[in-house]
């Protein structure tokens, strides 16, 4: 594969990488990007199948070392220095691998809602995580049984009831065709259950970014992962759901300039 289909890139100085999530693309990152090119050099990553990025050729025995080797190799064709990793949703699930791995050097994390449901079993959140597991049978049937819009199920569980419906059209056709990605993001969310003990290996500061108006378990995830890191904190955005990259950028952009100002 060549390395250059998956990122883009902005602006110079200190790295930091974005990573979006499912049903997205780069785009997530554009006005945060647009703010932030000026003082950093932004690398936005593209997921496998989105924003035009080749397909994932593991949709058989789906890995998280798919996505996690696409940013290894990002950062080693640029030859970055400590990046700071900035991830959304989904995005989240492949920062975090990415972060317990080691094999970058990571100098600050920031997760904006991510859904690393895998945590949740291993902080025994039982009811928490049944109803993560009870919602993925009903999208998985949905799926199969070849319900349009299905994908409307993941965007109204994570960001609440009816918030698919007024979106326009030409999002939701946009969307469709990425269904089996999603489905497969689902799997490796609910496959990935990382040891409470691999978190004490990371060291760097850790920002979890919730928004008030998502789903509870959202916040629960932000919960367990600010217990587990060493050094995390978790903050809420008042009005935001769980697309609050885009809807609360501003907001978003300054946790981010928090994050670096920690760094300095």
């Amino acid at each position: 594969m060549a390395i250059s289909d998956y990122f883009v890139e902005q602006g110079s100085g200190d790295p930091i990488v974005f990573i979006h999530g499912s049903f997205a693309n780069t785009s997530t990152w554009k006005q945060i990007v647009a703010e932030l090119a000026g003082d950093y050099h932004c690398i936005c990553i593209k997921q496998p199948g989105h924003g035009g990025a080749p397909d994932p050729d593991d949709f058989d025995a789906p890995s998280v070392e798919t996505e996690v080797k696409i940013v290894e190799q990002v950062v080693q064709h640029l030859g970055l220095g400590p990046i700071h990793l900035v991830a959304h949703s989904y995005g989240g699930v492949v920062a975090t691998a990415l972060a317990l791995k080691g094999s970058v050097d990571i100098r600050l994390l920031t997760l904006f809602e991510p859904v690393t449901t895998g945590v949740l079993e291993v902080s025994g959140q039982e009811e928490e995580a049944e109803a993560v597991r009870q919602f993925c049978l009903g999208y998985r049937a949905a799926v199969a049984g070849g319900e349009q819009y299905a994908c409307r199920r993941v965007i109204d569980f994570w960001g609440g009831e009816g918030l698919f419906e007024p979106m326009p059209e030409f999002i939701k056709e946009a969307m469709e065709p990425l269904t089996p990605h999603n489905i497969r993001h689902w799997d490796l969310c609910q496959k990935l259950k990382h040891p409470i003990e691999e978190y004490a290996g990371f060291q760097a500061p850790v920002r979890v970014v919730c928004g008030d108006q998502s789903n509870p378990i959202l916040r629960t995830i932000a919960a367990c992962l600010q217990q587990h890191f060493p050094d995390a904190r978790t903050d809420i955005i008042s009005g935001a759901t769980h697309f609050l990259a885009t809807s609360h950028w501003q907001e978003c952009l300054e946790h981010i300039r928090q994050q670096e100002a920690r760094n300095l």
